[in-house]
């Protein structure tokens, strides 16, 4: 990995806090002046001047320990007084987002939603470029909660629904700059409104259903099967009769992704009889009831029928049935 050098980033806040402290300045000098920057101060020295248009500062190249930073106003008419020191500690390695390994722990899965979860619509300082690569990207600093910065994978400076697809886009991968961040169970519960929005947001792909069921997890909510391929399934009761109020009989079908799901009943001329289902689907299992009428509400004679299964115009299977009266 390649070395990077070791700084801080003081925030916005503690330069406008600057103007806060400088009434009486203002007070005693009422001529007209115009603001030139901000004077930079560590433990009591000043390292810089910035321009009024800066809303951060990088201090580079530091050793561990603590150091006391202030900020004041500068003027053409003068210098405002110091704003209370702001302390800051450095200590161990720099702190490196792997897109998609939003808890750090080195392996991208269903768990990486978690702190996506906990941090949902959080903002803070963006990255320098916006990016899903599968690389260490240094920690920009600028977040309230230090921890947010790893669930904004892209970058973009906000936790949202984009920041999903970069686990799903890095599922499996791996890396050993690892810190590791803590989650708490009392975080993920205060945060469930969160969860439950992206869980009605994500699709159906198998990985997809993996963070689905690990939001249902969380929340004590059903699991869902992962459907990896279309399938027709035998009809039931076969033979059916249609006496003694028996309603019908039953024919089951699943498809693996969304789509346009055709279910068509057949005589055994190949005549169709019945359009039992015409319409978009999303992923799963189906069941429906055919009552031996046709699709003129008449109902057909006694003998064998065929049924189709077309998935976004696909042949997928045919199945046979017989009708007793």
């Amino acid at each position: 990995m390649k070395e990077k050098k070791k700084g801080i980033k003081l925030r916005k806040s503690l330069i406008s806090n600057s103007n806060e402290q400088v009434r009486e300045f203002e007070t005693s000098k009422r001529e007209n002046r115009d603001l030139l920057g901000y004077n930079i101060y560590r433990d009591g020295s000043k390292i810089n001047t910035i321009a009024i248009t800066d809303l951060y500062y990088n201090d580079q190249d530091l050793a561990n320990g603590t150091y006391e930073y202030a900020v004041s106003a500068v003027y053409d008419g003068g210098e405002s007084v110091l704003t209370s020191p702001l302390e800051v500690t450095i200590s161990g390695d720099i702190s490196y987002i792997y897109p998609g390994d939003t808890n750090n722990d080195g392996d991208v899965n269903e768990t990486d939603i978690e702190p996506i979860g906990t941090y949902w619509r959080k903002q803070g300082n963006p990255r320098a470029s916006v990016t899903f690569n599968w690389e260490g990207i240094e920690h920009p600093g600028g977040w309230n909660e230090f921890d947010a910065a790893y669930a904004d994978c892209n970058g973009d400076g906000e936790v949202n629904i984009t920041d999903v697809l970069a686990i799903l886009l890095n599922w499996g991968k791996t890396h050993s700059a690892t810190q590791g961040i803590t989650i708490s169970p009392e975080m993920i519960e205060a945060a469930q409104d969160n969860f439950i929005e992206i869980y009605e947001n994500l699709g159906n792909s198998e990985n997809e259903i993996k963070i689905k069921n690990h939001i249902a997890d969380l929340f004590g909510l059903p699991q869902i099967e992962f459907i990896e391929k279309d399938l027709l399934y035998q009809n039931y009761p076969n033979p059916f009769n249609l006496s003694n109020n028996n309603s019908g009989t039953n024919i089951s079908y699943q498809i693996a992704k969304d789509g346009y799901v055709e279910l068509s009943i057949y005589n055994i001329k190949g005549q169709l009889v019945k359009k039992l289902v015409d319409q978009t689907q999303d992923s799963g299992k189906y069941s429906i009831t055919w009552n031996g009428k046709d699709d003129e509400n008449k109902s057909v004679s006694s003998g064998i029928y065929l049924y189709r299964l077309k998935v976004n115009d696909e042949d997928i299977a045919f199945e046979k049935m017989i009708l007793i009266k």
